[in-house]
């Protein structure tokens, strides 16, 4: 029998697809998913082994796409998620809440609801809207709602897909932690979105023709628009304009003169408000870490940066030399 002051066991088990599977998170000090489903990438028509190491796996992706050969994705089958499931049933969890890619990116979150229907035990879905870091910190708060017991109503469910006051606080414990989000991408080239039918092709023919370097602000779940820049570094400039982290958005809110004027803020007024308080977290495939920081403190950003790599499921999609820049602290009002 555990004593007194042992927690007691939690009974909710939060499982991520690898999108969410942030490879720098757990050094951060979030919470990590206790399962996760891969999200499988094929070359051509042979899938990749994902059992194999993360940097081989990056690179073989990027010398594929550099050879112009075909680079996919694909939603998990229904039988991965069933033996997730299985696995955390048989290690003693109750229930389970799924966290997955956004569904404007992906049909996992509508694969994961299938499979959830036909597991032994409740399972609720929670559609991340987001992917990468973001996604992570989901991920994070899901499992802190676990370990607090907020989520355990989700045990009294039926077997299958659950709905109802357990799936909606995780939800909203899932939509809390992304409050402030901003992401923006910046892509050598639309090549890789368009190979996989994800860019416009009237917006792909003038990034080619004009040699311009696309940036993706990230809205509704999903790359919304396509923006563009003359060059690597205006390209950088306009992606920390769209979180709001340039210099004329710091420059404005860090003017803002005392606590009362975040009264009405979801950002408490100790929190960063400071240009060198804030801080960026920088996913890149096949960017070295020196050329994005460089690019980031010319372009006038003056805070910290947190390296994690690009989800590889992203990566197929955004190419070699894509760079993700997320943040929860820009500024108000910016487009």
């Amino acid at each position: 029998m555990s004593s007194p002051s042992s927690p007691e066991p939690r009974r909710v088990a939060v499982v991520a697809d690898s999108s969410a599977a942030a490879t720098a998170a757990g050094r951060h000090g979030l919470r990590t998913a206790d399962a996760v489903v891969s999200l499988p990438i094929l070359v051509e028509d042979e899938r990749l082994d994902d059992r194999m190491d993360s940097e081989a796996l990056a690179a073989q992706i990027a010398t594929a796409q550099a050879a112009r050969l075909r680079v996919s994705t694909s939603r998990p089958s229904l039988g991965a998620f069933a033996d997730v499931f299985e696995g955390c049933r048989a290690r003693g969890f109750d229930a389970v809440v799924i966290v997955t890619l956004s569904g404007a990116l992906s049909g996992t979150a509508d694969a994961a609801r299938a499979a959830a229907a036909e597991a032994a035990m409740p399972v609720a879905v929670v559609d991340s809207r987001a992917a990468g870091w973001a996604a992570a910190r989901c991920v994070d708060a899901l499992v802190r709602a676990a370990e607090s017991g907020a989520l355990d109503s989700l045990c009294a469910g039926e077997p299958g897909l659950v709905d109802g006051d357990g799936a909606e606080r995780a939800r909203s414990a899932a939509e809390r932690s992304l409050e402030r989000w901003r992401c923006a991408a910046t892509l050598p080239n639309l090549a890789a979105l368009r190979a996989g039918g994800r860019a416009p092709a009237a917006a792909a023919g003038l990034v080619k023709a004009l040699s311009l370097r696309p940036v993706l602000p990230f809205g509704a779940g999903g790359f919304a628009s396509v923006d563009m820049a003359m060059t690597p570094a205006g390209a950088v400039e306009k992606a920390l304009r769209h979180i709001g982290l340039d210099r004329k958005s710091t420059a404005k809110a860090d003017a803002v003169p005392g606590p009362e004027a975040h009264a009405s803020s979801t950002v408490p007024p100790s929190g960063p408000r400071r240009a060198q308080d804030r801080e960026i977290v920088v996913e890149t495939f096949a960017v070295p870490h020196a050329t994005a920081e460089r690019q980031l403190r010319e372009a006038g950003f003056e805070g910290s940066l947190v390296f994690s790599p690009l989800p590889l499921v992203l990566a197929v999609h955004l190419g070699p030399g894509a760079m993700a820049l997320s943040t929860w602290d820009g500024a108000d009002g910016v487009s």
